[in-house]
């Protein structure tokens, strides 16, 4: 796992939190490295009942890719980096376990 990513299960609950708060959670191959090794582990474990995905910090669950990692890559990563992404989230889709994603709001935001 990388430090960009937080696990904890409890009663149940396996929490994901992306932690990358000073960039907003945006996604570098690191984050998304860790995100599926949480996820595979969630997979198998017996104990893990339900998902939770959430961003650490207070301004944003996750800006989306690192721009600035994204476009310091060559032809062939960008592929294998928009693959990579696109098979996280095929694999998170098809768990036979419930996810939620934990998305703050501030109260002006809230409609």
């Amino acid at each position: 796992m990388t430090d960009f990513i937080i696990t904890n299960l409890e009663n149940g609950l396996f929490t994901i939190t992306l932690n990358y708060p000073e960039k907003m959670n945006c996604m570098g191959f690191d984050m998304l490295e860790g995100i599926d090794k949480a996820v595979d582990m969630a997979k198998i474990n017996d104990d893990v009942k339900a998902i939770l995905f959430q961003g650490a910090g207070e301004r944003a669950f996750s800006t989306g890719a690192n721009i600035k990692e994204f476009e310091k890559l060559k032809d062939g990563e960008v592929k294998r980096w928009i693959e990579f992404g696109n098979d996280i989230n095929n694999k998170i889709e098809t768990l036979s376990k419930p996810t939620v994603a934990y998305i703050n709001a501030m109260p002006w935001e809230v409609g």
